[in-house]
């Protein structure tokens, strides 16, 4: 009779090797033996599609640009209720004249300062209410003082204004439809530039399966061209025999030929695959890629209505 070997793995990488005969009810331990080997290698992890959309909003600029641009347009839609906002408004002035004057009963120099404040808001009807007030201070540097009431005094004028349009504007027709304007330009900006990076993060989602089915059928022309060759081999062997006819082996040695063909696209498609994979994520083209997700079998599965039949529906 055969021996029956067991192994025994522990986590710590020590393999001991045990004996048993059939023919002995109790087991006979023969050989055991332990060896210390390397650690254990790390098994590498699964990038996911989560991962990777991660990777690809905080590294793809255009995304990021998007975004940003969003979130500005979206501020911009909201400066369009300042139209009907209050205004505040300060001017000052500061005025030195010293021109040689022709009389001699006028100013030889005039220093003045002021300060005008104004509070403007356009009303909802169409209307514009401005509050102001003006402060100005006059120092007058003159020959003959006899001639003037004061050389140096404080001028304060307060004043409200309410303007209404008689026919442009009435009812706020334009300041209204100024405001809507403005919010809906920033709004669609707002929405576009959204689903733009939405856009671009389906196009990186694409891009992961893309090269996940890129690698599985890499490895499914892999195996084709391996049974291919064996067939080509065969018959190879079987026409030097004199078994079968030269065409057979031509043949064989074509669809070899051909396989070998399919292989090298699938390479290539898998190689343009990763280099739009890095380039979304914003990393070299030539950047090495883990392991993906494994494609889901379940939904490439033939249907169950098929398998009734003897091929699928003639209007497929």
């Amino acid at each position: 009779m055969m021996p029956r070997s067991l192994v025994i793995k522990t986590s710590f990488r020590f393999q001991f090797s045990a004996i048993f005969y059939k023919k002995r009810r109790g087991p006979l331990f023969l050989a055991a033996a332990a060896s210390l080997l390397s650690p254990p290698v790390a098994f590498a992890s699964v990038f996911s599609v989560e991962e990777y959309l991660q990777e690809v909003r905080s590294g793809n600029e255009g995304i990021r640009a998007a975004s940003e641009t969003s979130a500005g347009a979206r501020q911009r839609a909201e400066e369009a209720n300042l139209i009907f906002s209050p205004q505040w408004s300060a001017t000052a002035q500061v005025l030195s004249d010293a021109r040689p004057q022709l009389n001699s009963f006028a100013p030889q120099k005039t220093d003045a300062t002021g300060l005008q404040l104004a509070l403007a808001q356009q009303l909802p009807f169409g209307g514009q209410a401005r509050l102001g007030y003006q402060l100005a201070h006059v120092q007058l540097d003159v020959l003959n003082p006899a001639f003037f009431n004061t050389t140096n005094y404080f001028d304060a004028i307060p004043s409200f204004d309410l303007s209404l349009p008689l026919w442009r504007n009435w009812g706020g027709r334009e300041s209204k439809s100024q405001k809507t304007l403005a919010q809906a330009s920033a709004l669609a900006t707002h929405y576009g530039e959204r689903f733009r990076a939405r856009m671009l993060l389906l196009e990186a989602e694409l891009a992961y399966w893309r090269l996940a089915l890129g690698r599985e059928v890499v490895q499914v022309q892999k195996k084709t061209l391996e049974r291919t060759q064996y067939l080509r081999e065969w018959a190879e062997r079987r026409f030097r025999l004199n078994l079968s006819d030269r065409s057979d082996f031509l043949q064989a040695k074509a669809a070899t030929r051909f396989r070998e063909l399919e292989l090298r696209a699938a390479q290539d498609e898998e190689r343009a695959a990763s280099q739009a994979f890095n380039s979304l994520r914003g990393q070299a083209p030539e950047a090495l890629v883990g392991a993906l997700a494994p494609l889901s079998a379940s939904k490439m599965d033939i249907p169950d209505t098929w398998k009734t039949l003897d091929g699928p529906p003639r209007d497929r």
